[in-house]
């Protein structure tokens, strides 16, 4: 009897560890797949997360763009400049004149404009000129130029009669450039040539020249 009954308790607890192995999870993790709440936790972590590496963070390693690189947009422009009167006649005396001056550039679409000017030189000299200007490179900041044209001397001791004498007359041309240092402003620097019969001269020009009216 107490050996029959002692072998029917040993299979009742072998059946219960063996229904007990059947329903314990696994080491690998089983249990959290089949519990829902964790599931969801970390799908709603992943929410969370991915829109922060979804942001593109390559506007904030961008450079900021220098204004120095886009084109120029003015059409018309004024230049105060100073500069030396190269004569040959004057330079035989060792007297180099210089002079104060501006100039104003009158709008046109084209690349080609007219520049009006007035001078006056350390001689008491005044100078008026029409010039042609043709444009090169004209949309960049860095911008060359060529003119010809016309320049006349109003001499103080002849008054009026300054306009009626020939000699103060003379043909002009000039090679130039402009670059831009603080827009509209840029610096100028230029060569101008003049010829007529009381002889010829340069002017070496140094200044500035501010834009005035933007356009195409």
């Amino acid at each position: 009897m107490n050996s029959d009954l002692l072998l029917k308790l040993m299979t009742f607890v072998v059946f219960l560890i063996g229904q007990a192995s059947f329903a314990a999870p696994s080491i690998d993790g089983s249990l959290e797949d089949s519990s829902p709440v964790a599931n969801e936790k970390e799908t709603a972590n992943e929410n969370l997360v991915s829109p922060l590496l979804s942001i593109d963070k390559s506007p904030l390693n961008k450079k900021k763009p220098n204004p120095l690189n886009f084109l120029y947009p003015y059409k018309r422009s004024v230049t105060a400049r100073t500069g030396l009167i190269v004569d040959p006649d004057k330079l035989n005396d060792g007297s180099v004149p210089f002079l104060v001056g501006a100039a104003y550039m009158l709008y046109n679409k084209s690349r080609a404009r007219y520049e009006a000017l007035f001078n006056f030189t350390t001689e008491s000299v005044a100078q008026l000129g029409l010039s042609r200007r043709h444009m090169i490179n004209e949309p960049n900041h860095f911008r060359g130029f060529w003119s010809y044209g016309g320049v006349l001397q109003l001499m103080p001791e002849e008054r009026f009669a300054t306009f009626a004498n020939f000699e103060n007359y003379f043909a002009s041309a000039s090679i130039g450039m402009e670059d831009v240092t603080n827009m509209p402003k840029s610096v100028r620097l230029e060569i101008h040539v003049l010829v007529g019969a009381a002889g010829q001269s340069a002017i070496l020009y140094v200044g500035s020249s501010w834009g005035l009216l933007k356009g195409r």
